[in-house]
């Protein structure tokens, strides 16, 4: 029998059941999860997937929102997931480190977006959203979600 200890811990810090985990790993494996001597071993820093599922994101700007907000909800993601090239995923990262609205954290699961979490820019974009204040992006023009964005968070 395999020890679940490492997965229950993932599945509290997810807010996802055990479960569905267990079903997720055996369906198609979440990167930073082996089996090591009879137990799960979950590196630092792995997150369950973030779902695309429903989203369309044929535009650049929808794909860095995306990306920020699978960040943000502290969900994995990877250029497969969103749809783009890695050279593309990596400059969307870099656009939203330039922006002050992610950081990158020393884990060591570095698989995709895994090693970022939002600042308190990064955030805020979030709690002006739910409020209705924020700016669309599909009415941003820029790199990572915008100069209008920037300009916006400096308010």
């Amino acid at each position: 029998m395999i020890d679940k200890s490492a997965l229950e811990e993932l599945a509290n810090i997810s807010n996802v059941k055990l479960s569905t985990i267990e079903r997720r790993q055996r369906s198609k494996p979440i990167p930073g999860i082996r089996i090591i001597n009879n137990r799960y071993d979950v590196m630092e820093g792995t997150r369950y997937p973030y779902s695309m599922r429903g989203k369309r994101a044929s535009e650049s700007a929808k794909k860095r929102f995306y990306l920020l907000e699978a960040i943000y909800l502290r969900r994995f993601i990877d250029s497969v997931s969103l749809g783009v090239e890695p050279r593309e995923f990596d400059q969307y990262l870099a656009e939203l480190l330039q922006n002050d609205l992610i950081m990158k954290m020393n884990w060591e699961n570095q698989y995709g977006a895994n090693g970022y979490i939002t600042t308190p820019k990064g955030d805020k974009v979030f709690a002006e959203e739910k409020k209705g204040q924020f700016i669309m992006y599909s009415q941003i023009v820029g790199t990572a979600l915008g100069s209008a964005t920037k300009q916006f968070l400096d308010t």
